[in-house]
């Protein structure tokens, strides 16, 4: 390769990862702004709720009828409910289907 492509291969290669660059931060600025738009639609959302929990226990002097039944957005994993024998099947049958796999391959 002559010096003069290779700069210019240079060249082409360092604006197209600027280029890269630019898109993916604006990608990344797009996502982080749309999760920040569901963040405040869940915290009016719940404003709704808590409001309309606070009148209809006026209205009815009881409990309120709208519970929050469970968060729109959760964070923490739940532990595996797998007892030991269903793990042990699950990796029988994998083991199972490894050894097919390869019996094919050596085919």
């Amino acid at each position: 390769m002559t010096k003069n492509t290779s700069s210019t291969s240079e060249t082409t290669l360092e604006t197209f990862a600027e280029d890269l660059g630019h898109v993916l931060g604006k990608a990344q600025n797009k996502a982080e702004s749309w999760l920040n738009q569901r963040v405040e639609i869940i915290k009016q959302l719940e404003g709704v709720r808590d409001m309309a929990n606070g009148l209809l226990r006026q209205l009815g002097g009881g409990t309120p009828v709208v519970r929050a039944e469970r968060t729109l957005v959760t964070t923490e994993r739940r532990p595996s409910t797998l007892s030991p024998e269903a793990r042990e099947r699950i990796a029988a049958a994998q083991r199972r289907r490894w050894a097919k796999f390869r019996r094919e391959q050596n085919k």
